[in-house]
This record gives structure tokens, sequence and C-alpha cells, in this order.
């Protein structure tokens, strides 16, 4: 009974935090707003601070959950993501979240919460239950966006998708029950039929797909990035897709799936290789940023999926960095445009024009950010795209590497096209003049600051996975 409360501290410890904000709610005070960040700042310390605390592999609530070295780097990764997160969408120029700061809070730790249990999970219904306790604040915040109508249409897309792959999960643990009859996440029965086992794993995976948007599961995209609340996209963007991701690299480690079943294999590669092309084709066509961004997130998911066909113990260190530049990278470039007052179905990438003029930390941000997602050497994104490529090529050959490299060629160019706009001449009708925080500077310094060191020294890495 002790190893199980103490493996389950960081997430009683965000519980509690949503308990107390939940009855911070209920009290009309007018601290209310620095009450709820002291909070939730304090329960994500607490947590982070138990985390740290575990060490070893351990599985609890009769194998339901797994806590070991790799879901514990992920949760400290997440939790202090999310942290970044949060600061944003308490910026004081939003009017719509002075109003709904109560329902903001509440709903992102809540998201936060099920995210957490979404990587330990190893049972099916723990599974469920962490991916809805993850996904349902999202679809109620899109929903909160500052369009009403819009935004209830992206948020209804989202839910109905969502709902959809959820339902994919429940077909995938039918079968698996009737293969294991258990309730076990487990694709691996040598008593069973091959067909069965593979079901059940395309079932799981299409799943997978629609939460991290690949292709062809990726509809969902570009109108739930339009109509959403622009200070809720830093978290929507990057720590769903990361936990779901980090759920199937940790499953299919810990099985040695393709071993037995070698088709399951190529079931991923068919998805990732075809989402990096794709979805960067499908990038370079927007003219819009907000889908610009929003569809540039497919060739990153395919390429981060395709860790899960490679031996853990030789990628953990890179996996770690990819995971880590993709969620810092994200987090500045979708907190910067945060503070422009544009309208996200009007803000088109010709808008940038002249930004440097307007806001050169800004402009900075953004560049370095988008140097990162693009891959370019001395940014930590650099390290994640050439290492994958490397494992890529080892394990697999030239052509799938080839392909990804070919992916990444696409990217660069869409990702300089920004660029190149930020620093040429203004337009008229381009960007007003915005003021920043300074709280939100020294946040940003230090995301990006990290971007920076770890492209300088990516063994830092192992930091975070000796923590």
């Amino acid at each position: 009974m002790g190893n199980i409360i103490h493996s389950l501290l960081p997430e009683i410890s965000i519980t509690i935090t949503l308990f107390l904000i939940l009855i911070n709610s209920l009290i009309d005070h007018k601290h209310f707003s620095k009450t709820n960040s002291m909070l939730i700042i304090f329960g994500i310390f607490i947590s982070i601070f138990f985390l740290a605390d575990q060490s070893g592999s351990i599985y609890y609530m009769n194998g339901a959950l797994v806590n070991n070295e790799f879901t514990k780097a992920v949760k400290i990764l997440i939790l202090a993501s999310s942290l970044v997160s949060i600061c944003f969408i308490s910026k004081k120029n939003d009017g719509l979240y002075s109003k709904i700061i109560g329902e903001y809070s509440l709903l992102l730790v809540m998201s936060m919460l099920g995210a957490l249990i979404t990587i330990s999970a190893r049972e099916f219904f723990t599974l469920i239950l962490g991916l809805e306790l993850m996904s349902i604040p999202i679809y109620l915040m899109t929903a909160m966006g500052p369009k009403g109508n819009i935004a209830v249409e992206g948020a209804t897309k989202l839910f109905f998708f969502g709902t959809l792959s959820t339902v994919l999960i429940i077909f995938s643990a039918v079968l698996n029950f009737g293969m294991t009859n258990s309730t076990l996440i487990s694709f691996d029965n040598s008593l069973s039929s091959d067909v069965l086992s593979i079901l059940s794993f395309f079932f799981f995976f299409l799943s997978i797909c629609f939460k991290t948007g690949l292709i062809p599961m990726h509809f969902w995209l570009s109108d739930t990035y339009q109509s959403a609340p622009s200070n809720i996209l830093p978290y929507l963007s990057t720590i769903p897709k990361i936990a779901v991701i980090s759920l199937l690299i940790s499953l299919v480690s810990t099985e040695n799936l393709y071993d037995n079943i070698p088709y399951l294999k190529n079931i991923i590669i068919i998805f990732s290789l075809s989402s990096i092309i794709y979805g960067s084709i499908l990038t370079l066509k927007q003219k819009n940023l907000f889908r610009l961004l929003a569809y540039s997130g497919i060739p990153h998911a395919g390429m981060m999926i395709l860790f899960s066909i490679l031996d853990m113990q030789i990628s953990y260190s890179f996996i770690l960095i990819y995971f880590t530049f993709y969620i810092f990278s994200n987090l500045c470039l979708y907190s910067s445009i945060s503070n422009f007052n544009k309208n996200q179905f009007e803000f088109y990438v010709e808008d940038l024009k002249g930004l440097y003029k307007d806001s050169p930390f800004l402009s900075i941000i953004i560049t370095i950010s988008v140097l990162s997602l693009a891959g370019v050497p001395l940014t930590a994104g650099f390290w994640g795209k050439f290492n994958i490529v490397i494992l890529i090529y080892q394990g697999y050959g030239i052509f799938y590497s080839s392909i990804i490299l070919i992916g990444a060629a696409i990217g660069f160019f869409y990702y300089l096209k920004l660029i190149r706009y930020i620093f040429s001449d203004k337009n008229i009708n381009s960007l007003d003049k915005f003021d920043i925080e300074p709280e939100q500077k020294l946040i940003l310094s230090i995301c990006i600051t990290i971007i920076l060191l770890i492209g300088l020294n990516p063994n830092l890495i192992n930091i975070l996975s000796r923590f």
C-alpha cells in the first residue's frame, strides 16, 4: 500500500491542487487570480519534487499503471512546460481571460492530470480515463475562443474526432480482451492469431493518430487552432501530443512487440513517413499563419512516432532531446504570437512583415523558435532531427532516412518564409505596436536559452534523464 501511495504522489498532489482551485473559485475575493496562480505553481513544484524522489521501475494498481525512468522524465518535462503555458494564459491584456480565470485554471490542471495518467497507463480503462481527463477540458477551453459561434464549431469538430478516437480505443480493448481475457494493454499474445493482434494494435494506433493529428486524421487541426483562444495554443500544441506519443513509445519498448509481429512496424512506418511528406507539402500551401502552424506539427508528430520503432536503450536520450526542443520551441512561438492583437482567421503570414521594427525582442524569440523547429544547427531542433535521421539510417537504410530529409527540407522552406517576412519592410496593414509584460520576457528568454544551450551541448539533456 505504501509503494502505491508513493508512486501516486505526483498525481495526488495535482489532484489536491485541482480541488483547492475549485474551492478558491467559490470564494469571492480580490486576490482570486493571484491565489489561483500560486496554487498551480506550488502544486506543480510539489509534483515535480515527488517525481524526482522516485527511482527504478514499478508496476502498481495491479499493473494498471507504471513508473519508470522514461515516464518520470516525460512527466517532469510536461509539468515544467505546463507551468510555462499557464503563465502565458494569465496575460493581463486578455479581457476574456479575466472573466473566466477560474474555469481556465481548473480545466488546465485537470487536463494536466489526465496527461500524467495517460503516460503511465498500462490498462485500457485507466488509459481511457487518462485520455478523457486530458481531452475534455481541451474541448471546453477551445469553445471559449474570442468568436463564440466559430469557437464552438471548432470545439465540436475536436470533440467529434476525440470521441471517435476513444471509440477506437474501446474496439482495441475488446479485441485485446478476446485474446488475453484481461484489460491490461498487451498486443502480443502467442496463443492468439496474428490477425487479432494486428487489428487490436491498428485500432489503438489509429486513436494515437487522431490525438497527434497524423495523416489522414488531421482534419480537426486547422479549425481548432484558428478558433481556440490563442493563449491556450502553447499547451494545446504540445502537451497532449507528447503524452500520447510517449505512451506509444513506452508500450512497444516494454513488450518487444515487433520481434513477434513485424507487420506492426510497417503500419507505423507508413503513417509516419506519409505524415512527414504530405504534412510538409500541406503546410507549404498555407497562407493563414495559424493554419500553417497547425499543419506544421504533422511532420514533427510523424518524426516523433518513428522513435517507437527504435531500440529504447539506444534512443532514450534522443527522444528526450526531440520532446524538449519541440515543446519549448512551440511554447516560445505560440506564446509570442498570442501577444498580437489580431484575429486568428485574418492573421496571414504576410502580416508578420516588419515585425522587427515593432518588437525586436519578439522577432528574435520567434526567429530562434522557428530555426529550431526547422532543425538549423546551433539550436536544439538540429540535434532532434539529426538524431532521428541517423538512427533510422542505421536501422532501416537510406530510403527511409531520405524521406525524412526531404520532409525536413520542405519544412525548412516554409519556416524560412516566416523569418523572411519578419525582417522585411513593414506593410501598411501589418501588426500594430504592442507591449509585452516583463514577466513574459523573462520566461521567453529562459525557454530560448534552453533551446540554444541544448543546441550547443545536447548532452545537457542527461540532466533531465538523471533528475
